[in-house]
């Protein structure tokens, strides 16, 4: 089988930070060591300030970290990938004729405000910081999770975004934090914002963790408890971040519920879908691979969380409920329960009457086979979104569950 290199074209940050900030490293990892598996050999390429086409002549292909907000990159992206094979990555493209593999931040926050909603929270904000890509989009999700449990949201509590025309405003992001985007006391003056809110929501859900960080610490200087006088939610699960003292971050890390990415298994997605390209298959126009994220719950946002034992049945079922697509759910799920592995594994078959593995893959199971039937998505997105980890394993699962392979069975259920 023949080595192929590649191009990962760092475009959002310049390669020194990529390659030191937290957020990324589960990223690296996952794009290094699948790459070793499919006989792929990656080069992490600089592509901040310009596009550098002729370096990229003698690839094979790339993977891309593009923002949509910077028209030239995206404008030479779509060049060469008229020309080599190439995957956009976190950032979706503007061309349907580029595969995308991205985290799906709608159903993040939906966990969220699910999980908020089932604390007995009903006023809740939504904290931004910024006008990014992800800013929007975290933002419509949130407006929309919201709608779905029927919540009223004053316009004070999403005060950023123009309903009207379903954007955000990034005038008044500008004119509230005072100072350069970005800065700690960008950070400060926004985090004053909402914890002064009047009225005060019970609960704030922020774009991502520094923010979050943030307005926990000034919820301590205003001395407002956390969670009993309000509930903070973040999104990344990560334990540094920039301007603000780790022993600070690492302790409001550890009780700060938030919403992990799964950047692994998203870059190991990415990954895949490049070797399949590299082989010959050609993705289909405007290919979506959407990676579940996971729920992590610490006791920022826990003030209406049951403590008798007799919650743990229906407490486990709804966490897998909302994240039997997150491949990493073995290793998490009896941190979630606050219990060694071993004693979680044993407590569930008692509760259950199964093996955690057995309950959780007939879960995977039923979810795919009702995307086959229902959906033309690929075998491969479907095996992803699943939960699995390789395509391989879904297929050995799949079969010996209905007795079929997942293409007889898309044809014998076809709706």
């Amino acid at each position: 089988m023949r080595i192929h290199t590649i191009a990962v074209l760092i475009g959002n940050v310049p390669l020194t930070q990529f390659l030191t900030i937290e957020l990324f490293w589960k990223l690296q990892s996952g794009l290094k060591e699948s790459a070793s598996l499919f006989r792929i050999i990656p080069s992490f390429i600089d592509s901040h300030e310009h596009f550098p086409a002729e370096a990229l002549k003698s690839y094979d292909g790339a993977i891309g970290l593009i923002p949509p907000d910077n028209a030239a990159l995206q404008r030479a992206w779509e060049r060469y990938a008229r020309t080599k094979p190439c995957v956009s990555l976190l950032y979706p493209p503007r061309s349907s004729r580029i595969p995308y593999v991205g985290v799906d931040d709608e159903a993040g926050i939906g966990m969220l405000v699910d999980h908020l909603f089932g604390e007995g929270h009903r006023s809740i904000a939504f904290a931004v910081s910024d006008y990014r890509n992800y800013s929007e989009r975290r933002t419509r999700a949130f407006v929309k999770a919201m709608k779905q449990h029927n919540l009223t949201l004053p316009q004070s509590w999403i005060p950023f975004y123009d309903t009207a025309h379903d954007r955000l405003r990034p005038a008044t992001i500008a004119r509230t934090a005072k100072t350069h985007i970005g800065s700690k006391k960008h950070f400060d003056e926004i985090a004053k914002y909402y914890i002064t809110l009047d009225p005060h929501p019970r609960a704030i859900v922020c774009e991502h963790d520094q923010l979050a960080y943030a307005l926990m610490l000034s919820a301590r200087k205003h001395r407002i408890r956390i969670p009993e006088d309000i509930a903070i939610t973040g999104f990344d699960n990560i334990s540094h971040v920039a301007h603000y003292d780790d022993r600070d971050v690492a302790r409001e890390h550890r009780r700060l519920t938030s919403v992990d990415q799964n950047l692994y298994e998203t870059a190991a997605a990415s990954m895949r879908l490049m070797s399949q390209m590299l082989r010959g298959k050609r993705p289909r126009s405007g290919e979506r691979l959407l990676v579940m994220p996971a729920l992590i719950t610490r006791r920022s946002s826990r003030i209406g969380a049951k403590t008798d034992d007799g919650g743990f049945a229906p407490r486990i079922s709804a966490y897998i409920d909302r994240n039997f697509a997150d491949s990493t759910l073995m290793e998490r799920v009896a941190d979630h329960a606050g219990m060694s592995h071993e004693y979680f594994l044993k407590r569930f078959k008692k509760e259950f009457g199964v093996s955690f593995h057995a309950h959780l893959n007939e879960r995977r199971m039923t979810y795919a086979a009702g995307l086959i039937a229902r959906t033309t998505r690929s075998l491969l997105n479907i095996a992803l979104t699943s939960g699995f980890r390789t395509y391989e394993n879904f297929f050995i699962s799949f079969r010996k569950r209905f007795a079929e392979s997942p293409v007889a069975y898309r044809k014998s259920h076809r709706r």
